[in-house]
């Protein structure tokens, strides 16, 4: 566990110092949009089994859309898996919609490979029908995004021109921000549950 805190810190520690001489090295605006498929099954990637890639199927995964807008280095992104809801009939009637809303850095290396650390809330919706019915914790208001459980996000593409192709990690950090707040709370705190799920992103780019 500490091991893992420590290789964390120490991306956080590269980011910043590569943060600087990349502002200048990327286009100012750019928006990506594409395919995202996620592991349903979480997994420590300090302790992962032998046999575990050998064992998933495509019911472990869910599929949604990846979406990422930069400004320079600076990233917003909204990852969201659409799980469809089927009537007695078999036909979709709606969906349930889980997301995750994040900001943070997104870094461009020698144009060939991308590397970002996000963080921000989830968030689970339902479109039944064409009526929208917000999950539990859904946040509605400043109070309750304030709420939300805050998660942070890894990420790492491989820029192939207009197109990339890269990997996802998410950690539920199992706090939110009003808990930031606190008095004596420490932001290593946000490293004590490493346990999270991996998906992988294909994105196109559209400016």
């Amino acid at each position: 566990m500490k091991v893992m805190k420590k290789r964390i810190l120490f991306l956080v520690l590269a980011v910043l110092m590569i943060l600087p001489a990349s502002i200048f090295a990327v286009d100012l605006i750019g928006f990506r949009l594409g395919p995202t498929a996620m592991l349903n099954v979480p997994f420590n990637p300090e302790n992962i089994p032998e046999d575990f890639f050998e064992e998933l199927s495509f019911d472990d995964f869910s599929f949604g859309v990846d979406a990422r807008l930069n400004l320079a280095v600076f990233e917003v992104n909204v990852l969201a898996l659409v799980d469809p809801l089927l009537n007695g009939s078999n036909e979709m009637v709606g969906a349930l919609v889980q997301a995750n809303v994040g900001a943070g850095v997104s870094i461009a290396l020698f144009d060939m490979v991308r590397l970002g650390l996000f963080a921000g809330p989830s968030l689970s919706f339902v479109v039944d029908n064409g009526s929208f019915i917000p999950g539990p914790g859904f946040p509605l208001t400043e109070d309750d995004l304030f709420a939300s459980n805050l998660f942070l996000r890894a990420a790492v593409d491989v820029m192939l021109g207009g197109i990339s192709v890269g990997a996802t990690y998410i950690v539920d950090t199992n706090t939110n921000l009003n808990n930031m707040f606190l008095p004596g709370f420490e932001l290593v705190e946000l490293l004590d549950n490493v346990i999270g799920k991996a998906g992988v992103s294909v994105l196109f780019e559209v400016f």
